[in-house]
């Protein structure tokens, strides 16, 4: 919790000073998911103690800066897995097995890519 203002602050200025970084709109994406994942009770009586004030974060947004990533970098696939992931929570099936399926077909960068396709896979 005590990160939780720095990693929004940090992502915000990064695509303030480059908007054209992919990866500086996942990080604020995935930072709006988490926070909106966050129960109200526990965001209630422990974010708002600790960050002192109401955190704003919306499983909207998330979606928004998600596909800001996807934009600006089609092949990446994280980008698809993790809205795709967005998609399954927010009860959306159709969506995230569209972006499964493009998460399969993108190339591998590293081993994490192979990780999520292999969650696709299954």
């Amino acid at each position: 919790v005590d990160l939780c203002n720095f990693v929004r602050h940090e992502s915000l200025t990064a695509t303030q000073l480059d908007s054209k970084d992919d990866l500086a709109w996942h990080a604020l994406a995935r930072w709006n998911y988490e926070i909106s994942n966050i129960t109200p009770v526990v965001r209630h009586l422990v974010v708002r103690h600790w960050y002192g004030g109401e955190i704003s974060a919306s499983f909207e947004d998330c979606i928004k800066h998600y596909r800001t990533a996807q934009a600006l970098a089609p092949w990446r696939l994280t980008h698809h897995f993790e809205l795709g992931k967005v998609y399954l929570k927010l009860g959306e099936p159709e969506k995230a097995i569209e972006l499964m399926e493009k998460t399969l077909k993108c190339e591998t960068q590293d081993i994490n890519d192979r990780l999520s396709q292999l969650h696709c896979a299954q």
